[in-house]
């Protein structure tokens, strides 16, 4: 009875090997580079590679921000969710909540990608993306109600949170080592330590949209201008004009913002537009600044930019 089980056993493995051959010899008739082991090595390490890529791009990653996902939406839109914490002149401290879509992010960088170089540049992106920071603004209504701010104060507020966030070179060209007498380096972030951060290659006129500055804070003296004006153009509190200002200081070309208001804290920078209005110039690039001082030893060729 051994025998006769080992008789089959043997022949059982004779018949599956044999259909094994009959299969393998099919296989690379029909496709002679199917056990290619180049190939099929190259094809396993692709796979891999993309298992790992997180699909879900996130454009800025700190610890202090997160993204959070609004149901509510019918679309169901992807928002940045951003806090920005501060302490304006006074030494009041602030706090600030807000989200953005994803959605008018990517319209917004799309916007500026397609600008042409000039500062009328400015004012088409301040208008595609003063719809999309209607939540952030209402925020700072929030606060300015509940502090009970009131004139100047308002302003103050608002400007103080722009100048909080560490000055980031952006520059359309390769992020220099040195520039203006500051250190940088190639990382776009802001940066509370030496040296200070830098976005290169941003074109086509190395700004950002006020959006792209909401969500990841990077800004040099045009962007954060251009933010810190479109907030208070569409705060539209009643008693003042926000407008860009551009001239030539110490370092070269600059921008700032500036403001039309009586009875500024101080009226030593100011310039006066084709109505003769005064918009006094506030430096939003680094804390402390109070509108209308005094900061640059050099000040020629000023023109208000109405946006």
């Amino acid at each position: 009875m051994g025998k006769k089980n080992n008789y089959f056993s043997i022949g059982s493995k004779l018949f599956w090997g044999l259909i094994l051959l009959v299969t393998v010899f099919a296989l690379l008739k029909l496709n002679p580079g199917i056990f290619n082991g180049e190939n099929t090595a190259r094809d396993i390490i692709v796979e891999d590679s993309l298992s790992k890529v997180n699909w879900e791009e996130e454009i800025v990653k700190e610890d202090s921000s997160e993204i959070k996902k609004d149901t509510s939406l019918k679309n169901n839109d992807d928002f940045y969710v951003r806090t920005w914490r501060w302490e304006s002149y006074d030494g009041k401290n602030y706090t600030l909540n807000f989200k953005i879509k994803r959605s008018d992010y990517s319209k917004s960088s799309s916007c500026r990608e397609s600008s042409s170089a000039g500062v009328e540049i400015w004012s088409k992106m301040y208008n595609n993306d003063k719809s999309g920071l209607k939540q952030m603004v209402n925020e700072y209504k929030n606060i300015i109600i509940k502090n009970n701010l009131n004139g100047i104060e308002a302003l103050n507020m608002v400007v103080s949170s722009v100048q909080s966030i560490p000055y980031v070179l952006i520059t359309p060209e390769d992020c220099p080592d040195n520039a203006f007498g500051v250190r940088f380096t190639n990382d776009c972030r802001p940066r509370k330590n030496q040296p200070d951060g830098c976005c290169g290659f941003v074109l086509p006129w190395g700004v950002y949209s006020p959006i792209e500055y909401a969500v990841n804070g990077s800004g040099d003296c045009d962007t954060k201008s251009l933010f810190a004006c479109t907030i208070l153009k569409e705060l539209n509190l009643g008693f003042y004009e926000a407008e860009m200002l551009i001239g030539e200081v110490d370092a070269g070309t600059h921008a700032m913002l500036g403001v039309n208001i009586l009875n500024p804290p101080y009226t030593n920078r100011y310039v006066t537009d084709i109505t003769r209005n005064k918009f006094y110039a506030w430096e939003a690039t680094s804390p402390g600044n109070e509108l209308g001082q005094h900061v640059w030893n050099t000040w020629n060729n000023w023109v208000v930019v109405h946006l």
